[in-house]
Order: structure tokens, then sequence, then C-alpha cells
């Protein structure tokens, strides 16, 4: 194969490879919201890097706008994927009570293979059930260079424990749905995102969670290496959970990882990422994730504050 032939099959990937994204959200039949559909945003061409960011249940492709300009800027192509049954117009339905592990599972996938034509070494990221989205492409495939698994949503309630952790997924996914609805000042309800959890919607993801924590007994991930990024003033998320799944991955032998814990006395929330809430930290934040998610091949980066 010459380097002409090389060259234009990976131009006819990046071409297959965008439309593809650009139509991303053409199997939803409900109508979307502007600030909930798929977005991509790339160069003339494929890049060095692509990225794929994955949101947060009940969230949207909003969330991860400010951060994918910033990763664009650095000359990355970035796709932000609409999580099954997300990003619809009408906020205040229980669309996320029917979504499944399967579903989840099918969109990581499918992501992972468009952003496989986008850019020639692809990264994933992802925040909460992102985060367990990003974890579980790591574990499974070969194609992603690097995973970043934001304060990863396998288990919530702060650090209760793992057998309180392990306990959560099966009582959700048997019990009634029920919505845990959001409470506390309206100004922190944003205005692209869902009004409440559905418990199956958690209990779903936490089954996807379960899926990567059993297969890291078996063997290591196959992803080339991953950060995971841990939040110590989280309460959202059950931290001993994912340390848990970090020991299982260290004692298969894996040593592509690094973790990173963002310190207490910095009050961050549980969505670091979305410039929306109000009680956000982004100038602190970003460069830490820029800096995880392209490494030494980003920008030069300022010291976080």
């Amino acid at each position: 194969m010459t380097p002409m032939e090389t060259t234009e099959n990976a131009l006819d990937r990046y071409i297959r490879a965008r439309e593809r994204a650009v139509r991303f959200d053409d199997i939803e039949t409900v109508p979307l919201s502007p600030a909930g559909r798929s977005e991509v945003y790339v160069h003339n061409g494929p890049t060095e890097d692509a990225v794929v960011l994955f949101h947060g249940l009940t969230n949207c492709a909003q969330q991860f706008r400010a951060l994918a300009s910033d990763l664009h800027g650095a000359g990355a192509t970035v796709f932000i994927p609409r999580l099954p049954r997300h990003g619809r117009v009408d906020r205040r339905k229980n669309a996320l009570e029917r979504v499944s592990a399967e579903e989840l599972r099918e969109c990581a996938t499918s992501a992972l293979e468009i952003a496989t034509g986008l850019g020639r070494r692809v990264t994933v990221a992802g925040l909460s059930a992102g985060g367990v989205m990003a974890a579980w492409l790591a574990q499974f495939r070969p194609e992603v260079a690097r995973s970043v698994v934001i304060a990863p949503s396998f288990a919530f309630g702060g650090r209760i424990g793992v057998m309180a952790g392990d306990m959560q997924g099966p009582l959700l996914r048997l019990l009634p749905n029920f919505g845990l609805e959001r409470f506390g000042d309206p100004k922190d309800i944003l205005d692209h995102a869902y009004f409440n959890f559905p418990s199956r919607a958690l209990g779903q993801v936490m089954l996807m969670g379960a899926e990567v924590r059993r297969a890291a007994l078996r063997q290591a991930p196959r992803a080339a290496s991953i950060q995971v990024i841990l939040n110590e003033a989280d309460t959202a998320v059950n931290d001993d959970v994912t340390i848990d799944l970090i020991k299982r991955w260290r004692r298969a032998g894996y040593d592509g990882l690094t973790v990173r814990e963002l310190p207490r006395e910095r009050n961050l929330i549980h969505d670091i990422i979305d410039p929306a809430q109000r009680k956000q930290q982004t100038a602190y934040v970003y460069p830490i994730l820029l800096d995880a998610i392209l490494g030494d091949r980003g920008p030069s980066l300022p010291n976080p504050a």
C-alpha cells in the first residue's frame, strides 16, 4: 500500500465517521432540544487525536461543550454523543426509566467506532455515568489509547463502603422505579437537564459498572492507559467502589493506570464539567482535565490555581 493510498483511505474513513457523528441522533423518535443533541467538533480532516466525551445521567451534550471547544482549539477532533433517551425537549417525563445497560454499551461502542475514523489516536472521557462508560471501554476495547474516568457512578451515596455500594444496583433493578427529585435552590436546576434521576436508570448504570468490575478480576484492561480522577469532596458517588476497581486493575498487573484526587478543600461539586452549574470551578478543573485528556500532546497549560 502506497502512502497516497493510506492517506486516501484515512480520508474516506474520516468522511464516513463524520457523517455517522452528524447523524448519531437519527435513531431518536421524539423532539430533541438544541442543547441536547450530539455534537462533533471537526477540522479539515482526520487529526492526531480524537476525543469522545460522555456526559452524565440526566444531562446532555451541553454539559461538555465548553471543554470540547478547548480540546478542539488544541487540535483534537471531539465528539459528544447523546446518551440514550437524553436531550429531549420534554425534561419532566420519566424518559430514562427504560434506559438499559445494553443501550449504554451500544452508545459507547458506536461512539468509539466513529472516533477511530476521526483521528489516529482515540481518547474517551466521561463524568459520572459517562465515567462508567469510559471505564467499560477501557476494560474491553483495545482501540482506546487513553480513558479518562471522572467521578464515576459505580455506586452512589459517598464513602459508605464497597459492600453497601454492591447492594445498590441489584436493589434498584428489583424495586419499582421512583424518581429522585432535584431539591434545593431552583437556581441549581439546569435549563438543559432532566428534573429527576429515575432509580431504574441508576440501576442500569451500576449494572454496566458491575460488568467492568467482574471482568477486572479476570483480566487487565485493554486500553493503553487509564486516568481516574476522584473528587474528595464528592458525596454523590461512592469512591470506595471506584477504589476497589483500581485495586483490581493493579492486581491484574495493569501498569497504565494513573489516579488523581482533587482535594477536599476545593469543595468541588459532583458535576465538575458543566459551566452552567452555579458553584462551578472550571478555571481550576479544566486545565487538569485538558492535561489528563491530551497529556504531553496537549497545549502548554497553566498550573491550577
